[in-house]
C-alpha cells in the first residue's frame, strides 16, 4: 500500500512498472526471450522510484500459470537463442541466469557509490570489475591479487588492467568456475575495505545496456498495445494534456541530474520511460511509445553487438604476458580533465534555442489564460525528432562497426561523432616497415573531406606531413596536443597506437591495434591492425555532421508547424493536432538515421596505393619535400 503521502509522480511511477512487471511475468509463460531480465529490472525499478521519490510505489503483481521450473528454463533458452540470432554470440555465455538479475539491480545504483561488481565470463575467461579501493591502491597491491588468483587449483594466468579497472583471468572450467574466481576477488578486496565500485564508461561487455534497452522496449510495446485496447473497448481516456509533464524534464534538466545521482542514468530513463508509457497509455496515444520502441530496439541490437564483437576480439586483445608498454602509463584514477567544455553539435545548439523557445512561448500562453494550448506548444516543441534520428543512427552505425570488429569500449562516442572537427594523427599508426600504411593517403583525404583540421606529430615526413594544418612540435606530447585543440574550442579526435594517455583526453579516441603489443586501452574504439577501420570512423564524423543538420532541419520543420496549431489552430480540429507534425519529423529522422548508417557502412573502402617496396625496386622511399611545420 501507498505512503499515505506519497506524491503523484511516485504513484505513477510506480503504476507504470507495475504495469511493466505484469507484461514481463505474462511473456515468461510464453518464452519470451527478455522475460526473467525484466522481472528481475522491474522489481529494481519499483525500489529505484521510491528511493528517487522517497515513497514506497504501489506495485501489483499476479500469478503465474503454469510451472515456473518450465518458465524459468524457457526464459534462459530464449534469451540464449535471441543472442545468437543476433549476434551469433549467447547471450548468457557461461550459462549463469543470476548475472541477468545482478544485471537488472545494477542498473539502478548511484554511479559513484555502486555495490554490484560486473563480471563477464565465458567458457575458460571471465572479466572481474575491481573495486575503486584496490584501482587507487599502489601497484602491489593489484600484483599481489595476481598472484592469489593465480595459486587457485584451475587458474592458467592473470592479468589486471588498470585502466578498464578489471581483472582477467584464465582458467580450466573443469577445475574451477567463474564464480569461484569471482569469490576469490571478492574475499581479497574484503579484508582490505568497502566494496565502491565506481562506475566509468560502459564496457562492451556489460549486460546492463542490454538488460535496460530490453525492459524500454517491453514498456514501450504495452503502452502501444495498452492504449489501442482502450481505444478498442472505448474506455474513458486521460486528456492529452498530461504527457505535456514528459517535455518539461528537458526543459528543467536539474530534475533529470538530481534523479539521476540518486539511482544513476541507465535507472533514470527507465523510470521515465515507464512513466511516458502509462501516461500515453491512459491518454491513448500509441504514436509517441511506437516510435520509441524503435529506438530501444535498436538500442537493443547495439548492445548485443557490442558483447559479440568483444567475444570476439577478446582473446586477441587480452593475453597474460605483454611487453612493457612503449608509450606514457596511465595509471589507475589518472584521468585527463578537459579544459572546458565540448563545443556544441547541431543538435545541442538547436535544443538549446527550442527549449528558451519552448518555455518563453509556453509561459506566455499560460498567462494569456489559455493552459490547454500552452500545453500543446510545450509538447510541439520538444526536440524528439531530432534526438532520436541522432539515437538510431549512432545505434546502427555501432552495430554494423562491431560486424566490422571495432571494439567500442565507449559506444557513446558515436553520439559524439558529428561534434568533432579536428583530428590528430600519431604519426606512427601512418607507416608500416617498410614505408607509409597502403591505406595512409585514403585516411588523409578522409580527414580534409570532412573539412576537420589535421595535426601530425612531428615523426611524418614527406608528402603526408606537406598535406596537415599543423606539426605538432617534438616536445610536445601527444595528450598535450589534444589538450590545446580542446582548449581553443576544437572537437577532437586522436588516432594512436601506443599513448592512452592521449586517448582518454581526446574526445573521441581510436586505438590501432597491433598483433605484438597491448592495445592502448584508454582508447574508445579499438580496431583491428591497419587502417581501413580508422577511415571509415574518420568517414563516419563527416556523414555525422552532416546527417545531424538534415535532422535539425526536419525536426524545426516540425516543430514550427506544431507550434503553428498549437497557437493558432482551432480547439476542435487544429489544436488537437499539434504533436502531429512533430511526430511525422520523428519518424523520418529515424528512418533517415538508418538509412544513412547503412550507407556509411556499404561504402567501398578506398584503393590501396602502393607500398614503398612497389614505389622503389630497392624498397627505399623516393626523394620527397620538406615537411611543413607549424
Amino acid at each position: 500500500m501507498a505512503a499515505p503521502h506519497a506524491s503523484p509522480l511516485a504513484q505513477l511511477a510506480g503504476t507504470a512498472f507495475g504495469a511493466v512487471r505484469q507484461l514481463s511475468r505474462a511473456a515468461v509463460g510464453t518464452g519470451a526471450a527478455m522475460t526473467g531480465v525484466a522481472v528481475e529490472t522491474v522489481h529494481a525499478a519499483a525500489r529505484a522510484a521510491g528511493a528517487a521519490t522517497g515513497t514506497v510505489a504501489v506495485v501489483t503483481t499476479t500469478v503465474l500459470a503454469g510451472s515456473t521450473r518450465i518458465a524459468t528454463t524457457a526464459a534462459v533458452e530464449g534469451a540464449r537463442t535471441t543472442g545468437w540470432l543476433l549476434t551469433g554470440s549467447g547471450l548468457l555465455d557461461d550459462g549463469a541466469l543470476h548475472r541477468l538479475a545482478e544485471a537488472g539491480t545494477a542498473m539502478f545504483e548511484s554511479p559513484n557509490a555502486g555495490r554490484r561488481r560486473r563480471v563477464w565470463a565465458t567458457r575458460g575467461r571471465v572479466h572481474v570489475e575491481l573495486a575503486a579501493a584496490t584501482l587507487d591502491a599502489p601497484d602491489e597491491v593489484r600484483r599481489t591479487l595476481r598472484r592469489r588468483l593465480e595459486r587457485l587449483d584451475g587458474v592458467e594466468w592473470a592479468t589486471v588492467y588498470d585502466i578498464v579497472g578489471r581483472v582477467a583471468v584464465a582458467f580450466d572450467d573443469r577445475r574451477i568456475s567463474a564464480d569461484d574466481v569471482v569469490r576469490e576477488v571478492t574475499a581479497f578486496e574484503r579484508a582490505r575495505g568497502e566494496q565502491i565500485f565506481v562506475r566509468r564508461e560502459e564496457h562492451p561487455a556489460d549486460l546492463e545496456p542490454l538488460v535496460a534497452a530490453a525492459v524500454m522496449l517491453l514498456a514501450d510495446a504495452a503502452a502501444v498495445g495498452a492504449a489501442y485496447a482502450g481505444k478498442g473497448l472505448r474506455w474513458p481516456a486521460l486528456t492529452r494534456h498530461a504527457t505535456a509533464v514528459l517535455p518539461l524534464l528537458d526543459l528543467v534538466p536539474r530534475m533529470r541530474r538530481g534523479l539521476s545521482a540518486r539511482i544513476g542514468p541507465t535507472g533514470t530513463e527507465l523510470v521515465i520511460t515507464g512513466v511516458s508509457g502509462v501516461l500515453h497509455a491512459a491518454a491513448q496515444s500509441p504514436t509517441v511509445p511506437a516510435l520509441y520502441s524503435v529506438a530501444a530496439a535498436a538500442r537493443m541490437v547495439e548492445a548485443a553487438s557490442r558483447r559479440a564483437v568483444w567475444q570476439r576480439r577478446e582473446a586477441q586483445l587480452c593475453r597474460p604476458v605483454w611487453p612493457a608498454p612503449a608509450g606514457p602509463v596511465v595509471r589507475p584514477g589518472q584521468w585527463v580533465t578537459r579544459p572546458g567544455l565540448m563545443p556544441d553539435g547541431p543538435i545541442e545548439a538547436y535544443r538549446s534555442r527550442l527549449a528558451r523557445v519552448s518555455l518563453g512561448g509556453g509561459v506566455g500562453l499560460l498567462v494569456l489564460a489559455r493552459p490547454s494550448r500552452s500545453a500543446d506548444l510545450v509538447k510541439a516543441l520538444s526536440p524528439p525528432a531530432a534526438v532520436l534520428g541522432r539515437e538510431v543512427f549512432a545505434a546502427v552505425l555501432d552495430h554494423l562497426m562491431c560486424r566490422r570488429g571495432v571494439v567500442p569500449m565507449d559506444g557513446a562516442v558515436y553520439r559524439r561523432l558529428d561534434r568533432i572537427d579536428a583530428v590528430v594523427l600519431d604519426s606512427d599508426v601512418l607507416y608500416g616497415t617498410v614505408g607509409p600504411d597502403p591505406l595512409a593517403e585514403a585516411l588523409l583525404t578522409a580527414v580534409e573531406g570532412a573539412g576537420h583540421r589535421l595535426v601530425l606529430t612531428e615523426k611524418a615526413t614527406g608528402e603526408i606531413a606537406g598535406r596537415a594544418d599543423e606539426i605538432a612540435a617534438a616536445d610536445e606530447p601527444l595528450v598535450e596536443t589534444v589538450r590545446r585543440l580542446q582548449a581553443a574550442g576544437h572537437g577532437v579526435l586522436a588516432v594512436s597506437g601506443r599513448d592512452p594517455a592521449a586517448l582518454i583526453a581526446a574526445d573521441v579516441g581510436v586505438a590501432v591495434s597491433h598483433p605484438d603489443r597491448p592495445p592502448a586501452w584508454g582508447a574508445d574504439l579499438i580496431t583491428e591492425p591497419g587502417l581501413d577501420q580508422v577511415w571509415r570512423v574518420v568517414k563516419a564524423t563527416g556523414r555525422a555532421r552532416a546527417f545531424s543538420r538534415h535532422t535539425v532541419a526536419t525536426a524545426l520543420t516540425g516543430n514550427i508547424l506544431g507550434g503553428l496549431l498549437a497557437s493558432f489552430g482551432r480547439p476542435g480540429s487544429g489544436q488537437p493536432k499539434a504533436t502531429t507534425p512533430g511526430k511525422t519529423a520523428t519518424a523520418v529522422t529515424m528512418a533517415m538515421g538508418i538509412w544513412s548508417a547503412v550507407h556509411a557502412d556499404l561504402e567501398p573502402a578506398p584503393p590501396a596505393a602502393r607500398t614503398a617496396d612497389e614505389q622503389s625496386p630497392e624498397g627505399s622511399q623516393p626523394p620527397m619535400p620538406e615537411p611543413r611545420r607549424g
